[in-house]
């Protein structure tokens, strides 16, 4: 009788200890919130060094590669953003006129009025030259805008061009988003890896510099009052930089809401082109998280579980 009883408690024991071990969580430190993978990964072999105080202020506003204050003098925006004046990026900016009108934003914050109070306008097509960053992984540019001069719809319209290639922000009427004098951003999420960039289903070639063309319309000119490269997906990008709007949530879960100006990462495109949808992986997230026991775990447990059932048949027969 005592060693039956002594191996029940070796069953139980053997398998609380093998199958109820901790699983890892997303709270885990070798996982990053901003959704450009580990901290390790993040900061390994680039001028990010400085992000390893995870979580701090200062290690977010360094993943704020470039910023511009388009047409407009340095600044530091509400979030500790630091903008350069558009005159000290002329050498990577190409056509367009630089304009400053003194009204009131809605949408933003006071500090971040001469953010959207200047510009850069073109008769004709513009654009700035980003440098490439040297990092490999997912990247955010945050454009800003402000419809100043007209108080009606379907008066300036037109294309945002990244690359050469990828026409990242389609039909843009600022006006019919937000309406007069008020502060509207766009976010375009995409992937460098190996000199390729990724935006949704096109890639392209990159060498040093990035391509940022604002396209002239059949409505009136192209125009821009800030640009941010991010380095981190859509929604960290709008923690750091731009209008607080729960709509950038969109540019994370893959939404075909093209119409809103906000896209989805490139491996949310790979999710819906698989056939899985956000709302399936969602469903295995809350079921991993109400079953986080890993399967390996199970299985060994199982296997030693069953393992110590014969050594008790044993023991009864002896």
């Amino acid at each position: 009788m005592g060693q039956q009883r002594r191996a029940q408690g070796l069953t139980a024991a053997l398998f609380l200890t093998v199958v109820l071990q901790p699983a890892r969580t997303a709270s885990d430190p070798a996982t990053s919130s901003d959704g450009t993978g580990t901290n390790a990964e993040a900061v390994s072999g680039s001028s990010l060094e400085t992000a390893g105080a995870a979580g701090s202020k200062e290690s977010k506003l360094d993943k704020v590669l470039w910023a511009v204050n388009c047409g407009g003098d340095s600044l530091v925006g509400s979030r500790g953003v630091v903008y350069l004046a558009d005159s000290a990026v002329n050498r990577q900016a190409s056509g367009g006129t630089e304009a400053f009108i003194p009204v009131p934003i809605r949408r933003a914050d006071t500090r971040d009025y001469p953010l959207y109070q200047t510009e850069r306008y073109g008769t004709t097509n513009f654009f700035y030259d980003i440098p490439t960053p040297k990092q490999d992984g997912r990247y955010t540019i945050v454009l800003n805008f402000a419809e100043v001069a007209f108080r009606e719809p379907n008066k300036k319209i037109f294309n945002v061009i990244l690359n050469e290639k990828h026409t990242v922000v389609r039909d843009l009427d600022i006006f019919s988003r937000v309406g007069h004098a008020a502060a509207h951003d766009e976010y375009v999420s995409f992937t460098i890896k190996n000199k390729v960039l990724r935006h949704r289903r096109k890639s392209s070639k990159v060498d040093d510099t990035i391509r940022l063309e604002f396209v002239k319309g059949h409505n009136d000119n192209p125009k821009v009052c800030g640009v941010a490269m991010v380095f981190g997906n859509a929604s960290f990008a709008q923690s750091l930089v731009g209008v607080e709007s729960d709509e950038v949530l969109k540019a994370d879960v893959g939404s075909s809401g093209e119409t809103q100006g906000l896209y989805p990462d490139p491996d949310e495109v790979d999710v819906r082109k698989k056939g899985r949808t956000q709302k399936k992986k969602d469903m295995l997230k809350e079921e991993e998280d109400e079953h986080p026991l890993p399967l390996n775990s199970m299985v060994l447990g199982g296997l030693i579980l069953a393992v110590v059932l014969v050594y008790e048949n044993y023991i009864r027969m002896i």
